[in-house]
């Protein structure tokens, strides 16, 4: 289950940074859709923090891919075709 906050900041195209908890690695690839890092971890979420605020270039180029990323796997428009092929299989 994702969190909401991380696919609302996906579906805007804002620079994330997550941890791996609750499903957000699957959704967010370290470095290419945002900056990831491990949970319970204060130190390596505020070195992840500081890489974004030092690359704006980076981080909204990253924003990017991962709102075009919502848009192919998360958006309602995707899920509820993949919905109706399920209950049309069956």
């Amino acid at each position: 289950c994702l969190p909401l906050v991380l696919l609302n900041a996906m579906s805007k195209g804002l620079p994330i940074v997550t941890t791996t908890a609750y499903g957000c690695a699957e959704a967010i690839e370290e470095g290419v859709t945002g900056y990831t890092c491990p949970p319970l971890n204060p130190k390596a979420l505020a070195e992840k923090i500081e890489l974004a605020t030092k690359d704006y270039t980076k981080s909204w180029e990253m924003a990017a891919k991962a709102q075009r990323k919502f848009n192919e796997q998360f958006a309602k428009e995707h899920n509820s075709k993949r919905f109706m092929e399920v209950f049309e299989n069956k």
